[in-house]
């Protein structure tokens, strides 16, 4: 099951002092095969440009969390990644990072 957002709740999605919230879509995938409905996949994307602290631009971003299920129904984050692609102190490029979550054990 897929939800989609036209764009997200003031507040929701701060980067540094910049709230990105009113321009940003969301999309959550719902697993609902097992016992337990839970979101494996939450994506954000922009939609439109914005400037951070006077000195980057950012043309496109895009950020997405992807979830598991342990044996015991709780879910945890299995992999976080992000793509901006903008400019800082006049240089263009793009940023991406990948963190891969594993081994989970429980708190005790």
């Amino acid at each position: 099951m897929t939800y989609r957002f036209a764009r997200l709740p003031a507040g929701t999605l701060r980067i540094g002092s910049h709230d990105a919230s009113a321009h940003t879509q969301a999309e959550a995938v719902v697993n609902v095969k097992g016992k337990t409905p839970f979101v494996e996949r939450i994506k954000f994307t922009s939609t439109r440009k914005f400037r951070l602290m006077l000195v980057a631009s950012v043309r496109s971003m895009t950020i997405t969390g992807r979830y598991t299920l342990l044996p015991n129904g709780a879910a945890v984050p299995a992999e976080a990644s992000s793509l901006l692609d903008g400019s800082m102190l006049g240089k263009s490029g793009q940023m991406k990072t990948v963190a891969t979550f594993s081994d989970f054990r429980a708190a005790r």
